[in-house]
């Protein structure tokens, strides 16, 4: 028994060893979970920091001291005046997370950022003034979240695959169609296109798409036959002169607001999958019982409409709102 217990303890402390000879045992540091936000104090001990938030500090350029916070996981560096990313950050290959958010950059070579590609896997680039996103993107090949959104963004280049992207957020700007990086994911979960000025989405292959939010675009034409779509949003599109064709039946969420509809279409009575509808701020006088029909409706939103009060709940199987 003696010897069964000596072995366990010396395999333990082999692992050990041989995790802080490997760097690893930097996850056991008390210091993993602290957000140092004031690079000084970081710079006092520049080897134990792994979260750095220097958010509102006015910064004009990315300090390049930070190429000397060698273990650095995650760095905010959000709503300052940068106006560029060079290859200040070159040397944090350890990093997984950049929030450039709430800057001015107005474009962004992401060669500057292919030392950091091997672990990056979350970018969030929201509210520059980014016109466009060229192919150096590539460089980022492990990237799983990335967000775009609130820019002045017209261009994508179409050779941008991102093999491992889940979620891409690219709402408030001004594409006029659906970018081919979006389809070149395999992996994507969760696309946000709302507020862009895309008249014609009719794609339908997106083979691992839960979530897609298309709302406030001039969509003249439309197909939505994504098999295995939960959640859908087309908020603020205009059905008043254009059709509101069936939607796949998988969705679990469906929200219409404020898109001149008149009654509840026919075939949302027929999504047997669906648990939450909103359609606030429409033109609806009448809710149908026919509604029961949908087993798993949990609740529906109603306000803004024109019926003269809420039905009475006791007649349906879900929550008015």
């Amino acid at each position: 028994m003696f010897k069964f217990y000596y072995k366990i303890i010396s395999l333990l402390a082999f692992g050990f060893f041989g995790l802080a000879s490997n760097g690893l045992i930097a996850q056991y540091d008390v210091n993993s979970n602290k957000w140092f936000t004031n690079l000084q104090d970081a710079l006092s001990e520049p080897e134990r920091v792994f979260k750095l938030d220097l958010s509102g500090q006015g910064l004009r350029e990315i300090p390049k001291e930070i190429s000397l916070l060698t273990n650095l996981n995650e760095l905010r560096i959000k709503d300052n005046l940068i106006t560029s990313v060079g290859e200040e950050l070159a040397e944090n290959t350890r990093l997984e997370s950049i929030d450039l958010s709430g800057n001015q950059l107005e474009s962004i070579d992401f060669n500057n950022l292919s030392q950091n590609a091997l672990n990056l896997k979350f970018l969030i680039l929201r509210e520059n003034s980014l016109e466009s996103i060229d192919s150096s993107l590539n460089k980022m090949k492990f990237l799983s979240y990335l967000d775009l959104g609130g820019n002045f963004i017209e261009e994508i280049d179409d050779d941008i695959q991102l093999k491992y992207l889940k979620v891409l957020v690219l709402d408030n700007n001004n594409l006029s169609e659906l970018p081919a990086m979006a389809i070149n994911a395999p992996k994507l979960k969760t696309l946000n296109l709302n507020a862009n000025q895309i008249g014609v989405f009719d794609v339908r292959v997106f083979p691992s798409l839960l979530a897609l939010d298309l709302g406030d675009n001039p969509l003249k034409k439309y197909n939505i036959t994504i098999s295995k779509l939960e959640k859908l949003i087309l908020d603020w599109v205009d059905f008043e002169h254009l059709e509101l064709l069936p939607l796949p039946v998988t969705i679990e969420i469906l929200s219409l607001e404020h898109c001149n509809l008149k009654s509840i279409p026919d075939f949302i009575y027929n999504m047997y999958n669906l648990k939450e509808l909103s359609m606030m701020h429409n033109e609806i006088e009448i809710l149908s019982s026919q509604l029961n029909q949908c087993k798993k409706l949990k609740l529906v939103w109603l306000d803004g409409n024109k019926l003269e009060e809420l039905p009475d709940s006791s007649n349906f199987n879900f929550e008015i709102k």
